[in-house]
């Protein structure tokens, strides 16, 4: 009935990206995979679900922007990753 779950932490966008090539890879297999990013600075905590590379660069792409339009010169956030495999 209930199914068995391996889950797994991961810390910082460079461990996160390349647990999402494990995580694509898994997926081509048929296993319904992801990672579920929390990304926390002083104002905000934010939650996303990724499931691979490509989802990763548009959630950049979109973060980059809002922290240009912002006038912010770094990112001072804290992002973990729990993998679910």
């Amino acid at each position: 009935m209930f199914q068995q779950i391996d889950v797994h932490y991961v810390e910082g966008w460079e461990e996160i990206r390349a647990a999402l090539a494990q995580v694509e890879k898994a997926r081509q297999k048929g296993q319904d995979a992801k990672i579920e990013i929390t990304n926390s600075n002083v104002d905000t905590i934010l939650k996303i679900t990724l499931r691979s590379i490509d989802e990763l660069d548009k959630y950049f792409k979109s973060t980059l922007r809002q922290m240009i339009l912002k006038g912010a010169n770094e990112d001072t956030s804290t992002v973990i990753g729990k993998i679910i495999m």
